[in-house]
């Protein structure tokens, strides 16, 4: 299976006591939202809590709080490709492939500013590297940003679709679905990388943690990969909240 590249609430994997004085929490439209910037890069950790159990207003405002984050990170790109990463025909894994396939605009906007989606699928499927597939459509619409969009391997149970992580710092397709019976990486071969240093432009992620890697009774000392039983259900209205804070921060800065 082909899951996400990073974990939830990544940056404490870089933090140091000196690191952790330096996370904020503020609050925007009554949502609690964790900043941090640190050398990796900035991250943004947006609170939501059990998202089935809003109500179509409040996930209105959660959006409109999303959008507000994008725009800090789209900072007024012209041109923007939006990539849905990961499987579509893995329940947990078609976060980004269901949310572009909720932005039925793409080319010219409102205002002079362009969007295009792409779903570049899994190497699995294509026999391409993704992040070739990628860098290859940025340069053909001479993207000004790329915000990838791809579901998370969540670091605590807590976080387990719950929150929405946006960040700088780029991701490395499918390294969320390794465990320890995963062979490891040939040492001169780089992982392929979807990041500001790698791309043709800038590049920004928005994924939210869908599956949780854990050790099962009868597995051994083997952790596998599991998700809730309304992955579904929660990836819609992830899904949904997304391509609506994407087109809100594309169309009006996040306003």
């Amino acid at each position: 299976m082909q899951f996400s590249a990073r974990t939830s609430e990544l940056y404490t994997e870089f933090a140091t006591p000196h690191d952790r004085e330096k996370e904020t929490v503020y609050t925007h439209d009554g949502w609690s939202v964790r900043y941090a910037d640190h050398a990796a890069g900035r991250y943004h950790t947006l609170l939501a809590g059990d998202i089935l159990t809003l109500s179509p207003e409040y996930r209105t405002s959660l959006s409109r709080t999303a959008a507000h984050i994008l725009t800090e990170y789209l900072n007024g790109a012209a041109c923007v490709l939006i990539c849905g990463l990961g499987n579509g025909n893995i329940t947990a894994d078609r976060l980004g492939v269901t949310t572009c396939s909720r932005l039925s605009l793409n080319g010219s906007l409102p205002g002079g500013r362009t969007m295009y989606t792409f779903c570049p699928g899994v190497t699995e499927s294509t026999g391409l590297p993704t992040d070739t597939l990628v860098a290859m459509a940025a340069e053909c619409i001479h993207a000004d940003r790329i915000l990838a969009i791809d579901a998370l391997c969540a670091r605590s149970a807590a976080s387990l679709s719950t929150v929405l992580q946006c960040t700088d710092t780029g991701l490395t397709p499918g390294s969320g679905s390794v465990t320890q019976e995963t062979p490891t990486q040939d040492p001169e071969t780089p992982p392929p990388e979807i990041s500001t240093r790698t791309m043709p432009c800038p590049v920004v992620t928005a994924g939210v943690p869908t599956v949780i890697r854990t050790t099962l009774p009868e597995g051994g000392n083997t952790r596998y990969l599991v998700t809730t039983g309304n992955a579904d259900r929660i990836v819609d209205c992830w899904s949904a909240v997304l391509a609506s804070a994407i087109l809100r921060a594309m169309l009006t800065g996040g306003k």
